[in-house]
């Protein structure tokens, strides 16, 4: 059965990509020649399909913005295989858990309804670095699904 864990995935976004200085870093990033070579017509059919919009190859910066058309617009894909999440929170457990983030990702972002399961530690952003994510991802790819 094939299935997929997220870890402190910024589905929706962070805050982090959306600031001015970050804004400016991603205008200096450009795609590899030999990886750019790889984005073939498909895959650029497959990107103008969910952000018609988009007139350039997107980037890791720009594309995590929750200001990001095509973000908002994967957002909006359905979830076709089964999936968990593993979420940080920093062990602020002093607050609610739809304010919390692990210092890179907001709670809001990572949180997935569609998720079958749903842990959080109390990690920064490196949440597969905690034993109960070790012990999570062994009880998920045990299950017979």
């Amino acid at each position: 059965m094939t299935r997929v864990i997220f870890f402190s995935t910024p589905h929706l976004g962070s805050n982090l990509a959306a600031l001015p200085i970050s804004e400016f870093g991603s205008q200096l990033i450009r795609m590899p020649a030999k990886l750019l070579s790889l984005y073939d017509a498909e895959t650029k059919a497959a990107v103008q399909t969910v952000e018609p919009s988009l007139r350039f190859t997107p980037n890791s910066i720009l594309t995590l913005s929750p200001k990001s058309p095509l973000l908002k617009n994967m957002g909006k894909l359905p979830m076709t295989v089964p999936c968990y999440s593993i979420i940080g929170n920093r062990g602020e457990n002093n607050m609610p858990l739809a304010d919390s983030s692990d210092g890179v990702v907001p709670y809001w972002s990572s949180h997935l309804g569609a998720a079958k399961s749903e842990i959080i530690v109390p990690t920064q952003h490196d949440s597969f670095n905690d034993p109960a994510s070790v012990t999570e991802v062994l009880k998920i790819i045990k299950l017979k699904e």
